[in-house]
């Protein structure tokens, strides 16, 4: 095992990343954007929440979680999406990483169906458009 000082890790795991996966591939890595202890269990539910319900609008190939709700792969590629997910997906994601609900008014799962609806409905007009 190789120790590396702590000012040089982020520039390690991009290093490493750039080597493992070709960027262009991969779409998500949970474990890449989880931010700490603290947060993991949180952090951990609402990619259950957020994967799940990308399957359940066909968005992924097969289900990412067993039959306990638990996640079965931390990585995403290209190959994991439908055809309809490799538009949509990016787009949701990048939304889902983004949602804070600072007054625990809106749940992740309203804000994924709104963000859901905005985006078929603008993949559907180009479609057809």
């Amino acid at each position: 095992m190789l120790v590396i000082p702590e000012a040089h890790w982020e520039k390690a795991l991009k290093l490493l990343y750039a080597e493992k996966f070709d960027w262009s591939r991969l779409v998500y890595d949970i474990t890449y954007t989880s931010i700490g202890a603290a947060v993991v269990e949180d952090f951990y539910d609402k990619n259950v929440v957020f994967l799940r319900f990308c399957f359940e609008k066909e968005l992924l190939k097969k289900n990412p979680l067993d039959r306990q709700g638990r996640i079965l792969r931390m990585v995403y590629l290209n190959q994991d999406l439908t055809k309809r997910g490799i538009v949509l997906f990016p787009q949701l994601i990048e939304k889902f990483l983004v949602f804070t609900d600072r007054h625990g008014k809106t749940s992740l799962e309203t804000m994924l169906n709104r963000w859901y609806s905005k985006l078929e409905s603008e993949y559907r007009s180009q479609i057809t458009g």
